[in-house]
């Protein structure tokens, strides 16, 4: 008797032992990503003094935050920093305010910051196949979703129509234009989905697209986007299955070349 509770106790230790080094490395882990988190956090707030959001009183006596007025860029700031910037988006009053850069593929930016920095938040990037200006049927910008809301975890409110109805309008900024997007649809899909399709070969096929892609969303915005219109689409992970894609859809409905952003 005495035998077998000595290898009890010795099969309890173990197994403790075996607790605590579990623990003490999923500890480590938790620290290893936070401090990642925090250097990324940091890096980003820095690179938003690039921009300039521009405000005015409204008649009410509240301040217009940028939904009529695009911010200014500092290109040439970025650019020293890093040469595959191509832009800068902004949904104004969220945290959504990040350059965007373009990789040769879309990995490189998957763990790499703005700054080339290896890091878990990564960057906001526009698919590598997509023209830098924009000028594609459908321009992909994706970033990751984290639990913070930060880079493009704050996607995930859109199921909600009052916050659509509140954060209706992207801004995405280039060297050479400042262009508007409102946003008409918002929805869960999965990564290998013909949302990502690119460019289309004719207008009965964009059309067709753009149904399927007003018809996805959450909830109905009224807004009706046509084969003529360029379209950007927002595009992140959930955090449910490994294969899900969260994303937002606007068209552009405003654009004007810029003099300053150089």
């Amino acid at each position: 008797m005495k035998g077998k509770m000595k290898k009890a106790g010795i099969g309890s230790n173990i197994v403790l032992l075996i607790c605590i080094v579990v623990f003490c490395f999923s500890a480590y882990k938790l620290v290893g990503y936070l401090t990642e988190y925090r250097k990324g956090e940091q890096e980003y707030s820095e690179l938003s003094s690039c921009v300039t959001m521009e405000t005015e009183e409204t008649e009410d006596g509240k301040t217009d935050s940028g939904k009529e007025h695009p911010p200014a860029v500092d290109f040439s700031s970025l650019k020293e920093l890093n040469e595959d910037v191509v832009g800068w988006i902004t949904i104004p009053d969220t945290v959504i305010n990040y350059p965007i850069v373009q990789g040769t593929d879309n990995e490189y930016y998957l763990g790499r910051t703005f700054e080339k920095r290896s890091n878990y938040t990564g960057a906001i990037f526009l698919d590598a196949e997509n023209s830098r200006d924009f000028s594609s049927d459908n321009s992909i910008i994706y970033g990751h979703n984290l639990k913070t809301g930060k880079m493009f975890g704050s996607l995930r409110f859109y199921e909600d129509k009052e916050y659509w109805e509140d954060h209706p309008y992207i801004w995405i900024i280039t060297e050479s234009a400042s262009m508007k997007y409102e946003i008409f649809s918002s929805y869960r899909t999965d990564a290998d989905s013909s949302v990502y399709t690119l460019e289309f070969a004719s207008n009965e096929e964009e059309e067709t697209y753009l149904k399927d892609c007003v018809a996805a969303g959450y909830y109905e915005t009224g807004i009706v986007p046509e084969a003529k219109d360029f379209i950007v689409t927002l595009s992140t992970c959930t955090s449910d299955t490994e294969e899900g894609r969260r994303v937002v859809q606007a068209r552009k409905i405003y654009e004007e070349e810029n003099s300053s952003n150089e």
